[in-house]
C-alpha cells in the first residue's frame, strides 16, 4: 500500500510544482501583457485555483478512503481475505474466458 501512497504523493507533488510554476509565470508576466492576454491570464489563474482545490479534495478523499479500508481490514480480517480471494477468482475466470 505504501507504493500507491508514494505514487499518489509524487503525483500531487508534481501537480503542486506545476501550479507553482504557472503562478510564477503569471506573476512575472503581468506587467507585459495586453488586455486580451490579461483576461486569459485571469481565467487561467481561476482554473489553477480550482485545480488546487480539487487536488486537495482528492488527496483528502483518498486518505479518508485508505483509512476506512485499513480500519475495515483490521476489524474484519477473515472477511477481507475472503472478499479479496473472491474478487481475484472472479477476475481470473473473466480473464481466462475466451
Amino acid at each position: 500500500m505504501n507504493d500507491h501512497k508514494d505514487t499518489m504523493d509524487a503525483a500531487l507533488d508534481d501537480l503542486r510544482a506545476l501550479m507553482r510554476d504557472v503562478d510564477e509565470l503569471l506573476d512575472s508576466s503581468k506587467g507585459e501583457l495586453d488586455e486580451s492576454v490579461k483576461k486569459t491570464s485571469e481565467k487561467l489563474a481561476e482554473s489553477l485555483d480550482s485545480a488546487k482545490a480539487s487536488a486537495n479534495r482528492a488527496r483528502d478523499s483518498a486518505a479518508a478512503g485508505l483509512e476506512a479500508a485499513r480500519r475495515a481490514i483490521h476489524e474484519h480480517p477473515v472477511e477481507a481475505v475472503g472478499v479479496g480471494f473472491g474478487i481475484g477468482l472472479l477476475l481470473g475466470i473473466l480473464i481466462n474466458r475466451k
